[in-house]
């Protein structure tokens, strides 16, 4: 069912996760046309690993914002309590294991900062998801006892 009434933290998160996307793709990463898209960007190649948590979380957030256009405002609000503190946490996760001597690893030689990026990016979504159909479920609920 359509929201008339979108919340409007929705639309600018959606807004700006556009405009991250935009600006990251054809301004610091600048797409060569060849056999496949790579990103040359000396800002990219500078930022090394992390840059990947700068492309995927927007596109990430993207997703989700659009979602919550079908949502009810409360839903959208209980996940944004969530996304604003857990993205800086998996940030600082993620630079935690670019900036460590060796592989990149604090726990294994095998975890590096590519890992640690698709991690965090896998638990945001599941989280994400469960919290979005667990407050969705319960609205539902109590809109049917009425």
């Amino acid at each position: 069912m359509y929201n008339k009434n979108v919340n409007k933290k929705a639309k600018y998160l959606f807004i700006i996760s556009l405009l991250w996307l935009f600006f990251f793709v054809f301004f610091l990463c600048r797409p060569e046309i060849s056999n496949n898209y790579t990103c040359t960007g000396s800002v990219v190649e500078a930022m090394g690993d992390i840059s990947q948590f700068f492309l995927i979380y927007p596109l990430i957030l993207l997703i989700f914002s659009s979602i919550f256009y079908f949502l009810d405002d409360q839903t959208f609000n209980l996940w944004f309590k969530f996304a604003k503190y857990y993205l800086p946490i998996a940030f600082l996760f993620i630079l935690s294991t670019v900036i460590s001597p060796g592989s990149g690893s604090w726990a294994s030689s095998g975890f590096d900062s590519e890992l640690a990026t698709w991690f965090t990016v896998g638990l945001f979504v599941v989280i994400s998801i469960f919290i979005i159909v667990i407050k969705s479920w319960r609205l539902h609920r109590q809109t049917s006892q009425k």
